[in-house]
């Protein structure tokens, strides 16, 4: 099994050390059979964040990245990476992974195991037994993020699932991600998250 991570990034120089760290001992935990990288969307990051990703991507053969020409939004980086994934190293899998530390990289391997149990859509929800919200979250950003879970789960028709907004996620590539449009996403910014969700459930992706 063929995984990339695409992690986009803005200013994530104190962060870097510790996730690649971390994602580290997760690369070295995979057997043979999985073959895991990691591809890194800078978005004009005004820090030492590309040079700190060039001096990874020269120390780990793991590690790759690209630089946006400009900010244009998550759901552009992410749309971005994923196309450049698909079209370099052509995983089975890509992985969405934000680069701030609200996701840990020791959950991943729970994402590999859905797949070999033939998930084709896996989401890393907040709102289920053993997920969190992040403790640094404001009153406002936990309103706002629940409040619109709710909301897209009743629009989407799709109340079984308990996390449609997160942003760790892992997709089938082949008969999924390589048959969608990625220039016909309806924003460019977090909402990008809902309509590959709609995407994924509407082409009859397995969820887990």
């Amino acid at each position: 099994m063929k995984i990339t991570a695409v992690i986009p990034t803005i200013n994530e120089s104190e962060t870097l050390p510790e996730l690649l760290a971390r994602l580290k001992q997760v690369v070295d935990s995979f057997n043979r059979d999985t073959k895991f990288n990691v591809l890194f969307v800078d978005g004009k990051s005004t820090d030492d964040t590309v040079e700190k990703l060039q001096k990874a991507s020269d120390e780990y053969s793991w590690v790759q990245y690209v630089e946006e020409s400009g900010r244009r939004g998550l759901g552009a980086a992410y749309a971005l990476g994923m196309r450049l994934a698909m079209a370099q190293f052509e995983p089975d899998y890509i992985l969405e992974f934000d680069g701030d530390l609200q996701h840990r990289p020791e959950d991943i391997p729970k994402f590999t195991e859905a797949a070999h149990r033939g998930a084709e859509y896996v989401i890393g929800s907040r709102f289920i037994e053993g997920g969190e919200i992040p403790p640094d979250w404001g009153l406002d950003r936990v309103v706002l993020s629940k409040g619109g879970n709710l909301i897209a789960r009743v629009s989407l028709s799709s109340l079984h699932l308990h996390d449609v907004t997160s942003g760790f996620k892992l997709s089938k590539v082949a008969g999924f991600l390589d048959s969608f449009d990625f220039n016909s996403l309806h924003s460019f910014r977090h909402a990008y998250k809902i309509h590959l969700l709609y995407y994924m459930i509407r082409s009859g992706a397995r969820v887990e």
